[in-house]
């Protein structure tokens, strides 16, 4: 089963079925999360401190493991752990790993 975590609104939170996760792209991967993590910014969306309007999944921390990678992908492999970078990365930049 796949869930995930909804902000809905200041002091609401779902926890929501989601469909199953599929590669688009020869380079995705598929990560299964292992142990996830709060931060302050997490916090003040929930308290509704931020002009953030839900819904929308809450949560960016977490180690996971790979379960499944697209053709393109040859640095990771499934069952490898992983960190999930707290910041948002189109991947183009240098020094960004990209596979």
């Amino acid at each position: 089963m796949n869930r995930v975590l909804t902000y809905l609104s200041p002091g609401e939170l779902d926890l929501r079925e989601m469909p199953k996760p599929i590669l688009l792209h020869p380079e995705d991967a598929i990560v299964r999360p292992v142990a996830s993590s709060t931060c302050d910014l997490d916090i003040m969306i929930i308290q509704g401190r931020t002009p953030f309007k839900g819904p929308f999944d809450i949560g960016h921390e977490c180690i996971g493991e790979i379960i499944e990678t697209g053709e393109g992908v040859r640095r990771f492999y499934p069952g490898q752990l992983v960190v999930v970078s707290w910041h948002i990365s189109c991947g183009q930049v240098t020094g960004v790993v990209k596979d």
